[in-house]
């Protein structure tokens, strides 16, 4: 399962609790703005919503929602270095390193580009082109 189908599925069934009339569509649209690299997608709209709803007076679908982020933004931030790593052969680890120093360095492109950089590197290793011998 990709990233965006677990992503669309937690938020759904999570809504359809929350707010059942307005969960297919806000699922949607969080959906389409999760995108948005800096992993801030899904709070760029729950949580304005969730501040209009504290501020009307609906405290526990407030709280409800800023937990939805919170679960979502974990999510997103543990399974998606996890699952990318699998799917390439890499650990976990070196994968997020390798999207946070190609999106420093980079931008958008460089997010992308990140992990095949590292992968490149990790071949090179593997076949010793880094091995230093020392003549006697």
């Amino acid at each position: 399962m990709s990233r965006e189908s677990y992503l669309f599925i937690i938020c759904y069934l999570s809504l359809l609790y929350i707010a059942p009339e307005a969960a297919l569509i806000l699922s949607l649209i969080i959906w389409v703005v999760d995108i948005i690299p800096l992993y801030i997608g899904p709070a760029l709209v729950l949580v304005p919503w969730a501040l209009v709803a504290m501020i009307i007076g609906n405290m526990a679908m407030g709280i409800q929602l800023i937990v939805l982020t919170i679960v979502l933004l974990v999510a997103r931030r543990v399974i998606e270095p996890k699952v990318l790593g699998d799917s390439i052969g890499l650990a976990a680890l070196p994968t997020v390193l390798s999207m946070y120093f190609g999106y420093v360095f980079g931008g958008v492109i460089g997010l992308i580009l990140g992990p095949f950089v590292y992968i490149g590197f990790q071949t090179a290793k593997e076949a010793g082109l880094f091995e230093m011998t020392a003549k006697n």
